[in-house]
């Protein structure tokens, strides 16, 4: 099952996005209520669309899926964090929901 899909089962709205470019794109046309990017993009880092998507939204929430265990290069403020890959249903809505009550 693919992210898009555990997420949709449990009622959300997913916009996919391939790239950061596309996510740019969609955030420009759409409202976004939270982020889910991975650290590594085909065309830019998750660092760098979530540095260029808050000089438009400075409070969305992001999470990042890393396979990585040092995120030092993420800021874990109370508008952003990180799960580890590989992850199940419950620990990504457990994560959305940290976010959501933090914000």
């Amino acid at each position: 099952m693919s992210v898009a899909e555990m997420l949709e089962s449990r009622g959300h709205r997913v916009l996919e996005a391939e790239t950061a470019a596309r996510a740019m794109q969609i955030h420009g046309e759409q409202h976004v209520d939270l982020l889910l990017t991975d650290i590594g993009l085909p065309d830019a880092s998750g660092i760098e669309l979530v540095q260029a998507l808050r000089t438009l939204s400075p409070d969305l929430p992001v999470l990042f899926a890393t396979g990585q265990l040092d995120t030092g290069n993420i800021s874990n403020d109370a508008r952003t964090a990180s799960i580890l890959k590989p992850y199940g249903v419950d620990a990504l809505l457990q994560a959305i929901d940290g976010l959501r009550l933090a914000t």
